[in-house]
């Protein structure tokens, strides 16, 4: 049975008045995990919160870090995107630590909501300590953002202002969700506190009760406006003129042009697989995709790329120059061969879902349509196929590749140390020995193209990956976050050695928070490898690109991991790796594979070859 209406008492001050109607209704509409960082003007938050938490309303994670916190959160969101996310933080610089997440959750499409507690309006400005403006801080980044002021008085209170902190909570929940129109994405609520702060003891208890009368009766959600995004009806041209017409137009040249490529970049629909089925088109499909292992999704698709740009490999070549028509679905952007392969189609439609704004690097799309309405379109279509070897001569040219690659690998791997070999040689492994009972989460920069390229995931594994913006920051956190949503499954993490360090204070888990199960494999070649496959490498100064690009660092993987509380082990082979994932850790547990940056380069010269 749901309460009617909110309790007012005034045995509460307005502070914690705020936070009691801000919580709750976040509750109410269906959240679950509030993530929170400590801090004094944001005590009535940390109050609230801790006593849902005892009452089961919600899940409380308390992190010290506010940059790592929001990485959790946003972790949180991408492994439940359909409901919202809290992250909480005191007044100050303690906000601006949460951007990097929310520009990830902004171009990621994921529903965080910040919450930032501020100072009253009237000391903005006046030098007060920890008082900075805070509303507008993350810019376009956020899909709404609002601030709730400091109301006045010390108790309680009135109605209209419960109301307006409710609605506020209903509005920052429904643009986060992408429920009124626009992509999902972070929101941000800037709420001002007054002094009392803290509850008194009788305080303390006025909101275990109201925390249990919850529990027991419910609360009213209030209202939500649904409508659906995109617009069932708009597709896009080139020249942004919305027309139906346009949508029909594709769908009839795509029926009878066969030689069409799917490009599917992170969080790609897994409608796409039918469609594809359907028309016999291959699928070019990043780690990230969630369409990986599919019938049609091109095993070994990145190396056809990659290949079809050297002279000799005119069979690969010949192949991507016969591409017609290539559909774009997720976010693409890991290889510069994919961006070329958009650059360069007839026919270049991008089918943007309600997750992501859409990817059009290159600014040659000739027709934008949402994947909700091609998608139907294409399914009741009649498929025409003139060239019924289109998607086997992809499926056999990947399979060729993937064979020779793998003896070239296998050739390597007897004439190296052990500690020499080069990352792919561990990924390959890896990606072999995980099964439907594992997550898998890869860090950015090398390590998510060396699966790209050499390590093709099975349909069974569930692939995340941080690729709205791509950085290297926040990827601990991000991982802890989808291993506390899913604790029955076993996440493991796989990032080189600088994305770890970046984000090392991530492994800091206070004895009272809930448990995190998460194993971490750091591939650490002492620095960035990513720089000697771009075009920094062929500069002509080693020592320059060795110091200001690749960054070696010496640092002791193992005493840092032991030192943050973590376990920690270091494997020496591939076959010693596939053996750490059969048993799930207690906590986190750091497993170190030492590779060489030389070893790769010699092996990329040869894969070119």
């Amino acid at each position: 049975m749901a309460m009617s209406a909110p309790d007012l008492s005034a045995e509460l001050p307005t502070s914690l008045s705020t936070a009691w109607e801000l919580i709750t209704q976040f509750v109410a509409l269906g959240g679950r995990h509030v993530v929170l960082s400590p801090g004094s003007r944001s005590a009535p938050l940390a109050y609230v919160a801790a006593v849902a938490h005892e009452a089961g309303l919600l899940t409380l994670h308390v992190r010290i870090d506010e940059r790592s916190a929001a990485f959790v959160a946003l972790g949180m969101a991408k492994a439940d995107p359909s409901r919202p996310v809290i992250v909480a933080m005191t007044s100050g610089t303690a906000v601006a630590n949460a951007h990097p997440a929310v520009l990830e959750a902004d171009h990621s499409g994921l529903p965080l909501i910040v919450v930032s507690a501020d100072r009253p309006f009237e000391l903005r400005g006046t030098g007060a300590n920890q008082t900075t403006t805070q509303p507008g801080m993350f810019g376009c980044a956020v899909r709404w953002s609002t601030d709730i002021p400091a109301f006045a008085g010390v108790d309680g209170m009135t109605p209209a202002d419960a109301q307006a902190t409710r609605n506020a909570v209903n509005r920052a929940v429904a643009y986060s969700v992408g429920s009124v129109g626009g992509p999902r994405g972070p929101v941000h609520i800037n709420v001002a506190f007054r002094d009392p702060l803290a509850p008194s003891s009788e305080q303390r208890e006025e909101l275990v009760r109201r925390a249990q009368r919850v529990r027991a009766n419910g609360l009213d959600g209030g209202t939500v406006f649904v409508s659906s995004y995109p617009p069932n009806d708009a597709s896009i041209t080139a020249g942004q003129t919305r027309n139906t017409d346009v949508t029909h137009d594709v769908i009839d040249g795509l029926r009878t042009t066969t030689r069409t490529v799917i490009l599917a970049g992170d969080t790609a629909p897994t409608q796409i697989i039918d469609i594809a089925e359907r028309y016999g088109w291959p699928i070019l499909a990043e780690p990230s995709s969630g369409v990986n292992g599919a019938a049609p999704t091109i095993a070994g698709g990145a190396l056809i790329l990659a290949r079809a740009g050297h002279p000799i490999s005119s069979v690969y070549r010949t192949l991507v120059e016969q591409v017609e028509h290539v559909i774009v679905v997720g976010h693409p952007t890991l290889s510069r061969d994919a961006i070329a392969l958009m650059r360069r189609a007839p026919q270049l439609t991008i089918a943007p879902d309600h997750r992501v704004q859409w990817t059009d690097p290159t600014g040659t799309a000739t027709a934008v349509i949402p994947f909700s309405v091609l998608s139907p379109h294409l399914r009741s279509a009649t498929a025409v196929s003139t060239d019924a070897t289109w998607l086997s001569r992809w499926q056999q040219a990947g399979s060729d590749l993937l064979t020779q690659l793998s003896e070239q690998l296998d050739a390597q791997e007897q004439f190296s140390a052990p500690g020499h070999l080069a990352p792919y040689q561990y990924v390959r492994a890896l990606v072999a020995s995980v099964t439907p009972q594992h997550i898998l989460m890869v860090g950015a920069s090398s390590v998510i193209r060396d699966i790209d390229r050499v390590a093709p995931v099975p349909a069974c594994v569930q692939v995340y990956a941080n690729r709205g913006l791509a950085g290297i920051d926040g990827t601990v956190s991000t991982a802890q976050g989808i291993a506390l949503t899913s604790p029955d499954r076993h996440t493991v993490l796989v990032l080189g050695d600088l994305t770890f360090l970046h984000d090392i204070n991530g492994l800091v888990i206070g004895p009272e928070e809930p448990p995190v199960s998460l194993t971490i494999v750091v591939l650490n070649d002492n620095g960035g490898a990513i720089f000697g496959g771009l075009e920094h490498a062929r500069s002509g100064d080693p020592a320059l690109l060795e110091r200001v690009f690749a960054t070696p660092h010496g640092a002791r993987i193992d005493d840092l991991a032991r030192g943050y509380g973590a376990t920690y082990q270091r494997v020496n082979t591939p076959e010693d790796l596939g053996g750490m994932l059969t048993v799930k850790p207690a906590g986190i547990h750091v497993v170190e594979v030492v590779t060489s940056r030389e070893e790769r380069g010699n092996l990329d010269a040869l894969l070119s070859q």
